[in-house]
């Protein structure tokens, strides 16, 4: 008796990082600043990029940024990783719609 072939789940990550950070003051946007040392994006995203069931994760930036991403964030990009460009909103919540 042969047991049941288990497929990989497709699992998919949206990163929503689009905003202005207009409230973190003037400077690059919030979520390319470090903390320690590591920008708070890479941050997030360490655990869904290592993570060996997430087949893609896919971050809305800010208008341009998806085009011309910071280096750090620029060498990061591959199969299971792309940038798109998110609008502002008014608020967080809308800048990814």
């Amino acid at each position: 008796m042969s047991s049941p072939v288990v497929s990989q789940p497709d699992v998919g990550v949206v990163v929503v990082a689009a905003g202005a950070g207009v409230r973190a003051g003037p400077g690059e946007p919030k979520q390319f600043r470090p903390i320690l040392g590591v920008p708070m994006l890479l941050r997030a995203l360490r655990p869904f990029t290592g993570h060996p069931e997430v087949r893609q994760v896919v971050v809305a930036l800010p208008p341009g940024y998806a085009e011309r991403p910071p280096d750090w964030l620029g060498k990061l990009r591959g199969e299971r990783l792309e940038f798109v460009s998110g609008r502002f909103g008014p608020l967080g919540a809308h800048s990814a719609s």
